[in-house]
């Protein structure tokens, strides 16, 4: 169990269950302990009601009180079972959330890299899983196990106290033959059992794709290719759980062969002693009946171990994710110092001799350094590929550079706390992703407490209002799943929106106005270019008129400075950027990958 789960899982769900939790679980525990207890009791009331309360007729009131025992106890078991029933009950569906809330929490707080490789799809999956996981646990715990073993410790006190040693050792041997075969049967379940669980992830990583990119499978009638990946998927879990229930019903039938032979030793030697009159016909009936609670609670507790391996295994990909360092506590203290920077005060954003690879050996920035004046507009530009994005990412700490320093009004962007950091920025994306929620919530994500009246205004800055207005539910229209109610270019006036709701210190272009027609793209532009004033801004983009606004502007090629400056100078420079300008200016776009080497 320990090297499958360690101590911070359970140090996580030994927080999630706080005090409420705690006691309702408590209580249900004692309570299945209690009915286990008394089911353990009422056999022995009734041997003594077989032994003397019978010999007496008419009805004495020894044979009252041993057949009100009898069925008191039976009685107070089932009321014990009844309450601890709604308190495991309550108790589970607070935990649950819990669970919940904690999984999705500790998502956020991963690093982009971790987000990249692991799907949605997968990821929901896993949440499934660890829910699963968690309510197994419990069921465990409360119905199973711990109840199980108090009645075995009053059956086994019984057993001891009134037979002799040849009954004894039937119990011994029968309880080391359920370990055992229960043993046996955890370790050939285990393997089959993780192969169906990561079956059922990846069909879920399948299964989630091919809706949220249903519009590309359709246009390119993939769906017959896709339904082949999850058939393939869904047939290889489908194997894996036969060969889990086929190794689960040998450990059945092994168990069923170890009752039979303990059944009838235990009998044969109760019926000797009947007939030598060691023990009495209440005795004999006492011993039938805790035989066979003996063997219920020693299968049960079995299968109990088996499951609570099933849990572990379904616990396995949130233990794993756990793993995994939040993005909150990475680099806290900063890579090494900037080398050719000046330190002059007053420079709000500064990348010196920052490098960065996304997968080792695959470098993406190499030694990039410029500066964003504060209240200044500074543009981005290169061909595809050039790592102007990935600049990007970096200062908003999606990643860390792998060598260098950004620097935020001189200090490292590492030592100054992440949420206040993204707080102080805005940004739209090329590629707009909204929820599936309404058209005003995915504006608050950017600024919860703004009113109507700054949403009107931020969407009667990008030409949207006229749009509200005629959507039937105006602003709690749902705009479908990733906002695939909306055309492209609502979806990235509804981010620009955002962006200008957000008011923030720092402007975060990434062609922002790509999905734009020309009068609308202006238009919008005009807006931002406002918006810019004031605030420290970077703009990713091909659109050169775009760049030729900015005070500064850096040009990437192949993850490396080209060459930086005003849009003026750099004509006069007649590099890349001029090379560039002129391949706009032309009107063509066949001479711009020549531009990148230099032999236009």
């Amino acid at each position: 169990m320990a090297a499958v789960i360690d101590r911070r899982l359970w140090s996580v769900l030994r927080d999630l269950a706080d005090r409420p939790v705690r006691f309702r679980v408590v209580a249900a525990i004692v309570l299945a302990t209690a009915a286990s207890g008394l089911a353990g009791l009422a056999p022995l009331a009734l041997k003594q009601l077989i032994d003397q309360g019978l010999e007496s007729f008419p009805v004495s009131a020894t044979t009252l009180y041993l057949g009100g025992l009898y069925v008191g106890a039976m009685v107070a078991g089932r009321l014990a079972g009844c309450l601890q029933g709604y308190l495991y009950a309550t108790g589970d569906q607070a935990l649950q959330t819990r669970v919940s809330v904690e999984v999705l929490r500790e998502l956020l707080c991963l690093p982009m890299r971790f987000q990249l490789h692991a799907p949605p799809g997968a990821l929901v999956q896993t949440q499934n899983h660890a829910l699963q996981g968690v309510r197994l646990l419990l069921s465990l715990a409360c119905l199973s196990i711990l109840p199980v073993f108090a009645q075995m410790v009053v059956i086994l006190t019984v057993v001891a106290g009134l037979f002799d040693a040849s009954i004894w050792t039937v119990v011994a041997a029968a309880i080391a033959a359920y370990g055992f075969v229960f043993t046996l049967g955890v370790r050939r379940t285990a393997a089959p059992a993780e192969q169906a669980l990561a079956s059922q992830i990846a069909s879920a990583s399948i299964f989630s794709d091919a809706i949220l990119h249903a519009e590309t499978v359709k246009g390119f009638s993939a769906e017959g290719r896709i339904l082949a990946r999850y058939r393939e998927r869904l047939a290889a879990g489908e194997r894996s759980w036969r060969a889990c229930y086929v190794r689960r019903a040998e450990t059945a039938l092994l168990a069923s062969v170890v009752f039979g032979v303990v059944m009838s030793a235990a009998l044969l030697l109760g019926a000797a002693g009947v007939r030598s009159g060691q023990i009495t016909i209440g005795e004999f009936v006492l011993l039938n009946a805790y035989l066979l609670q003996i063997v219920g609670p020693l299968e049960a507790t079995g299968f109990a171990f088996r499951d609570a391996a099933q849990s572990l295994a379904y616990l396995k990909d949130w233990n794993r994710m756990l793993q995994v360092t939040p993005e909150q506590t990475q680099n806290t203290t900063g890579p090494t110092a900037c080398t050719t920077c000046d330190r002059e005060a007053g420079v709000q954003i500064r990348f010196c001799n920052v490098s960065f690879a996304y997968d080792a050996g695959r470098p993406v920035i190499n030694d990039v350094t410029f500066e964003a004046p504060p209240g200044g507009l500074t543009a981005i530009v290169g061909l595809s590929g050039a790592g102007k994005s990935s600049v990007l990412r970096l200062l908003q700490r999606h990643y860390e550079p792998t060598a260098g320093q950004i620097l935020l009004d001189g200090t490292p962007l590492s030592h100054i706390d992440l949420h206040a950091l993204r707080r102080r920025m805005a940004v739209v994306t090329q590629d707009v992703m909204l929820s599936n929620d309404t058209l005003r919530e995915n504006l608050l994500i950017a600024r919860p407490d703004a009113d109507d009246i700054a949403l009107h205004r931020a969407l009667l800055a990008v030409g949207l209002a006229p749009l509200v207005v005629r959507l039937p539910k105006g602003l709690e229209t749902l705009v479908g799943e990733r906002g695939l109610s909306l055309s492209g270019g609502e979806r990235q006036r509804v981010a620009v929106a955002r962006a200008l709701l957000r008011d923030a210190e720092i402007l975060i272009l990434d062609e922002a106005t790509s999905a734009l027609d020309g009068d609308t793209e202006r238009a919008v532009w005009a807006e931002l270019i406002r918006a810019t004033k004031g605030r420290t801004t970077l703009i990713v983009t091909h659109d050169l008129s775009v760049a030729a606004l900015a005070a500064n502007i850096v040009v990437l090629n192949d993850g490396r400075v080209e060459e930086q400056g005003a849009h003026g100078d750099l004509i006069d420079t007649d590099g890349l950027y001029a090379r560039l300008w002129r391949c706009r200016s032309a009107g063509g776009t066949s001479c711009i990958s020549d531009a990148a080497f230099g032999t236009h």
